[in-house]
């Protein structure tokens, strides 16, 4: 987090710590293919909210003079 405001970066959200990405690694699948949780949900919103971050990202920037 605080190296995205250093940079004026979003941050787009934080993952949970979660046993799921162990159990979803030794199992060779995606936290998103097993039963939800905290971890999974998080997965979700952030990839759901990448193409708002694409769109924000093509505006041009004004810099307003002081």
């Amino acid at each position: 987090e605080r190296q995205c405001r250093e940079r004026g970066l979003p941050v787009l959200g934080l993952l949970p710590h979660d046993d799921v990405v162990v159990r979803a690694m030794v199992l060779g699948k995606c936290v998103t293919e097993l039963p939800a949780t905290g971890f999974s949900d998080a997965v979700r919103g952030l990839w759901q909210r990448l193409p708002e971050l694409s769109v924000e990202r093509s505006r041009p920037h004004i810099l307003s003079k002081p």
